[in-house]
């Protein structure tokens, strides 16, 4: 739901710190493998009740979370209609990212998605910028308040100082849990966001949080 803007540079230094394979080289199959951060895998509960267990994201995984966003764009909810052509432009994307799935503990079914980037808006490697997706049969369930509080916990967790979101100007969903979530200050906007299936162009709204303040 929240939109792209992830850069493609690694966060090397991250990595090292947090023993944590990034995207740059592969997507973490076994969350057993010692690279794995201690952040993860992570079990916890979501508002409705329902057992869950955050994990870095499987190669299948992140297929399954561009086939989401293909969807939500398809419904205007959160990514443009041309944001993404292929699978292989989406992997390009997120290259330096750390991607992160949300599972049912008893099924493993991947419910939610978010990834972990380095900012375009700060020239330096210690802002992330989230990239956070919802499966549509499980929105308007308090997942997307949720994906957004774990990655502030998560990038505050792996030496981030700060962190900005874009999101679509008629992305009211998006902005409420943005608002509700709190801590964050909209701080700008880009007049051309991104193109809507119907072509409709739309804007962006700029936010940032200090995670420094948090230490």
């Amino acid at each position: 739901m929240i939109e792209r803007k992830l850069h493609r540079k690694a966060s090397k230094n991250l990595n090292r710190k947090m023993g944590l394979t990034s995207t740059d080289n592969m997507i973490i199959e076994n969350n057993d493998d010692p690279r794995v951060p201690p952040i993860a895998p992570f079990h916890t509960s979501l508002p409705d009740g329902r057992d869950v267990i955050i994990k870095s994201m499987t190669d299948i995984q992140l297929s399954e979370t561009f086939t989401m966003i293909q969807e939500a764009a398809q419904q205007s909810n959160g990514f443009g209609i041309d944001e993404y052509t292929n699978e292989n432009e989406f992997r390009e994307d997120i290259k330096g990212g750390y991607c992160f799935a949300v599972t049912i503990a008893d099924s493993n079914e991947l419910i939610a998605s978010f990834i972990l980037a380095i900012s375009k808006f700060y020239r330096g490697s210690t802002v992330a910028d989230p990239f956070i997706i919802v499966k549509s049969t499980e929105r308007r369930k308090g997942i997307g308040e949720f994906c957004l509080q774990n990655a502030v916990d998560f990038a505050s967790d792996l030496g981030f100082i700060g962190m900005y979101i874009d999101c679509f100007s008629n992305n009211k969903g998006m902005l409420k849990i943005i608002e509700n979530t709190g801590g964050f200050a909209r701080v700008g906007c880009l007049p051309l966001g991104g193109q809507m299936k119907n072509g409709t162009i739309v804007g962006s709204v700029i936010f940032y949080r200090d995670l420094r303040r948090e230490e």
